[in-house]
């Protein structure tokens, strides 16, 4: 009698159990589902673009671009990614907009710029429904830059000297007297004097090529006698 009573309990425990084992498993994701806040990241989304990317010679990033998101989620959260690495956080408020990002310096050559959004639901973070969108940006070299000045030396000849400063040396210096066409001189690292005769006011331009391939500004002066008033 006892070893009958002891396999209908057997029985029992295995009819309990295996059913409620096979229910766990079938909704393991069901009920990760229920741990999560009332389920708010259901049918949520999110799009991103981006408008613009670019960089200062002297190493500083921006870019721009817009946002929406939907399914209900009233805000979003975005991460800013240079060179895989993550550099800026932030979230917004709303439903849509604009986004802009400046960071900064990095480095001389092309870098990876990427965005991720993620939509946000009354402050939750809905971290499997995001997207992304990434771009490259250059950093080239800075200019060089280039001033004048002029000076008699016995008139009608004026001596005129130009400075440069950054860019790479050696460079090539550029001359141009009024309304004649521009010539080239030898390079050098600079500073650069030429000569002018300069009956008349007149107006000398000086400017630069340098080793990186980019020309500098071009600065003015006056040589020759200042007209009466």
């Amino acid at each position: 009698m006892k070893r009958n009573a002891s396999i209908v309990l057997t029985i029992l425990l295995i009819v309990t159990v295996l059913p409620t084992a096979g229910v766990m498993a079938q909704d393991q994701e069901a009920l990760k589902h229920c741990l999560s806040p009332l389920g708010l990241c259901d049918g949520t989304g999110a799009t991103i673009t981006i408008f613009s990317v670019s960089a200062t010679c002297t190493g500083i990033a921006s870019a721009s671009g817009s946002w929406t998101v939907s399914g209900g989620a009233n805000g979003a959260y975005f991460e800013y990614y240079v060179d895989g690495q993550r550099v800026q956080s932030e979230a917004k408020s709303g439903t849509g907009g604009s986004w802009v990002f400046r960071d900064g310096p990095y480095s001389l050559g092309t870098h990876t710029f990427e965005v991720k959004i993620y939509p946000m639901a009354s402050g939750t973070i809905c971290w499997s429904h995001g997207s992304s969108a990434s771009r490259n940006f250059s950093v080239d070299p800075c200019p060089p830059t280039v001033s004048l000045t002029c000076r008699s030396i016995g008139h009608p000849t004026y001596e005129c000297t130009g400075w440069v400063s950054g860019g790479a040396s050696p460079y090539i210096p550029y001359w141009k007297l009024s309304n004649y066409p521009w010539y080239q001189r030898p390079g050098g690292s600079g500073p650069f004097t030429e000569q002018f005769v300069c009956k008349t006011k007149m107006q000398v331009s000086f400017k630069v090529w340098d080793e990186n391939g980019q020309f500098s500004n071009t600065a003015t002066a006056w040589c020759g006698p200042i007209p009466e008033p």
